[in-house]
């Protein structure tokens, strides 16, 4: 895979990494829930499920830049 659109990745897996640390866990770490799901785990399987799209979209992008070659 060529250069182009590296900084979009790392953007990306920076975006992902903060997400996951500690001022944001406390945000949502609180006595609330939605649908009897704690706003927490809302919040996990939300990050969980971009995470994954975020992967098949790199996934998808590197296979076509391969089949170009």
């Amino acid at each position: 895979m060529k250069n182009r659109g590296f900084g979009f990745w790392f953007f990306l897996f920076g975006f992902g990494f903060v997400l996951i640390n500690y001022p944001f866990i406390k945000i949502f770490d609180k006595k609330l829930f939605i649908f009897n799901v704690p706003i927490l785990y809302i919040y996990f399987f939300l990050g969980w499920l971009g995470s994954i799209i975020v992967v098949y979209l790199f996934v998808k992008v590197f296979i076509e830049d391969e089949d170009r070659s």
